[in-house]
This record gives structure tokens, C-alpha cells and sequence, in this order.
């Protein structure tokens, strides 16, 4: 199963480039281990917090439950604001909802490494997967395939049919899509170990090292829609 891709947006936009793919999936896969790290949850990873509420629903642990539960929440409204930031309506207000929503994620960044280490878990969760659902929801092609920057299940997937389709029928679109999607993963797995790295070191401030990869794509995302190397205003 492969990310559906919209047909009728096939202009080469900078929120498509595979650099600032790679930035986005160093810093989501370092806010992840910083979350399960220093909150033992998941900000990306539904899928794993919708199996660990449930198997707490059938032990009757509220607490667990409900612990669970809320990111999974707090995920569907971050998609929710990610899309309302691309209503007409309201891009004529934001007019750039892609840095709009990298200026939103670095900004909860940096406010959750000058919390302490004593703030609730609910309160690290809702802010972290707030930020990680709303970069999920914005960046989501890799110029002419579907991607995620922030979870892999489905990045796999799609790497896998890209590889068993450019060897089956040697065509190098194939072969390039397994590359950019193989340079995503690999990247998220490389911050995530430098993430729970550092976030062992230095604690709640840990959240200030995957602020660093965002400032350095929105730095990047600029850069590119200036130098006109984007068709289209974002």
C-alpha cells in the first residue's frame, strides 16, 4: 500500500524536495525518541499508543487507557489545524502555511525544552504530537510519490514495491523513487538514535536538538522558494 498521491499536483514545489525531506525526518525521528525517551509514548506512532490503550482497556487500567488515548487525540486535531491552514479562506490570511506550520512545530519545540523534567506526561505528549501531527499532515509528497516524514509502515511499503518494480521493469523513475524514500527512512533512523542520545544527556533540553533540524529546514524551505527553485508560492 503505497500514500495516495494527487494526480493533478505534479509541479515541482519545494515542499517536495528530497533535502527538505530529510531535514523533516531527522527532526521527527528525533522528537520520537525524545518522547519515548522522556515520556515513555509515542508521538508519531498511533498505531503502537491505539494497541497500548487497548490492551490497558482489557487490564481496566484507566489511567493507562486515558495516558494513551490522549495523543491519539491530540493527533486527529493537529491534522485538523494542519488542513485548516490550507483553507483559501485562511492562506489568505497565513498566505505561507508550510512555514506557518515549521515555524508552529519550532515553536513547541523550544517552549518543551525550557519545561522541566517534573511537567505531567500528558502535557509533553499533547505538545509533541500536536507538533509531529501537523508536520505529518503538511509535508506529504516527495515530488512524484507519497511519502511521511514522521512514521514508516507505509515509507517501507512503498520502498519495497519502488525496488521490486525497477528490477522487474528497469525503469529508473522507479529505481530513483526507491532512493529518495530509502534517504527518508535512513535519515529517521539516524535521528532517532541521535535523538535518544542526546535527550539521555540533556534531558527536557533535548527538544532544542530536533528544533535545530526544523530551523535548518525552514532555513532551507526559504532559500528554495526565493532562489525560484519552487513553482509555486508557499
Amino acid at each position: 500500500m503505497t500514500i495516495p498521491v494527487d494526480p493533478a499536483a505534479r509541479g515541482r514545489r519545494t515542499s517536495e524536495s528530497l533535502l527538505l525531506g530529510v531535514l523533516l525526518a531527522l527532526a521527527a525521528g528525533s522528537v520520537e525518541a525524545y518522547s519515548v525517551v522522556t515520556f515513555s509514548t509515542f508521538a508519531g506512532a498511533q498505531t503502537a499508543n491505539l494497541v497500548k490503550m487497548s490492551v490497558a482497556l482489557s487490564e481496566l487500567d484507566l489511567g493507562q487507557t486515558l495516558l494513551f488515548l490522549t495523543p491519539i487525540i491530540v493527533f486527529i486535531i493537529g491534522v485538523f489545524v494542519a488542513q485548516l491552514l490550507h483553507v483559501p479562506s485562511v492562506v489568505r490570511v497565513v498566505r505561507r502555511p508550510h512555514r506557518v506550520a515549521l515555524a508552529l512545530e519550532l515553536v513547541i519545540l523550544v517552549v518543551l525544552g525550557f519545561l522541566p523534567a517534573s511537567i505531567p506526561t500528558v502535557l509533553g505528549t499533547v505538545l509533541i504530537t500536536f507538533a509531529v501531527a501537523v508536520q505529518a499532515a503538511t509535508f506529504r509528497r516527495l515530488g512524484d510519490v507519497g511519502y511521511s516524514t514522521t512514521f514508516n509502515t507505509a515509507n517501507l511499503m512503498t520502498l519495497v514495491l519502488a525496488v521490486h518494480t525497477g528490477v522487474r521493469e528497469r525503469e529508473p523513475i522507479h529505481r530513483s523513487r526507491a532512493r529518495r524514500i530509502a534517504a527518508v527512512v535512513g535519515s529517521y533512523a539516524a535521528g532517532a538514535v541521535l535523538g535518544a542520545l542526546v535527550t539521555r544527556v540533556l534531558g527536557p533540553h533535548g527538544a532544542w536538538f530536533s528544533a535545530g533540524f526544523v530551523v535548518i529546514a525552514l532555513v532551507v524551505f526559504v532559500y528554495e522558494s526565493r532562489t525560484g527553485r519552487s513553482s509555486h508560492p508557499e
